[in-house]
């Protein structure tokens, strides 16, 4: 979800975030072992092109190098951050220890010598992999009629095709 935040849109124009923060909104994002959470909060007069923001940047996003070192350099640190505290590291070995060899047992965020091991390419496997229309939901809240707004995301994925998510181990 770093780069997510450091991506261009498909036009090379300011990334989501830049663009979410121009009309006054926020957003944040998690992951966990199961999902990222993208949490986009905007006035509801803003909805469609936050919207078609969101939904060009998750399904067409553009990175490069310099994004990928920048988020090694932060995502590095927060691992540095984690191992230390001893709640952490006994919460990273219980999850081992219930899970061994099963995803699950993995660090969420991975170890620092594999998010080293990230390159444009590899990030964009992972995007063309994981951030595919059948693999995402998508939650709103708010003043917003719902016709219009299933009508508005028909409209805006449709030009995106399914895919077939490929778990590797």
């Amino acid at each position: 979800e770093h780069l997510l935040f450091e991506a261009k849109g498909p036009e090379g124009d300011d990334n989501v975030a830049e663009y979410i923060e121009s009309i006054a909104g926020r957003m944040r994002a998690f992951t966990l072992r199961d999902f990222t959470h993208v949490d986009i909060t905007v006035a509801s007069k803003f909805i469609e092109p936050a919207l078609a923001s969101l939904i060009k940047t998750v399904f067409e996003a553009q990175f490069d190098e310099e994004a990928i070192l920048h988020e090694q350099t932060v995502i590095a640190r927060e691992i540095a951050d984690m191992e230390e505290g001893l709640a952490v590291a006994m919460d990273f070995k219980l999850w081992d220890l219930a899970f061994e060899g099963h995803p699950y047992g993995r660090p969420v965020g991975g170890t620092a010598k594999q998010v080293r091991r990230i390159t444009v390419e590899t990030a964009r496997e992972f995007y063309d992999n994981f951030y595919v229309p059948n693999n995402v939901s998508l939650v709103v809240v708010g003043r917003v009629d719902a016709d219009w707004l299933f009508d508005r995301v028909a409209k805006l994925t449709a030009g995106y095709e399914a895919g077939t998510v490929k778990w590797t181990e």
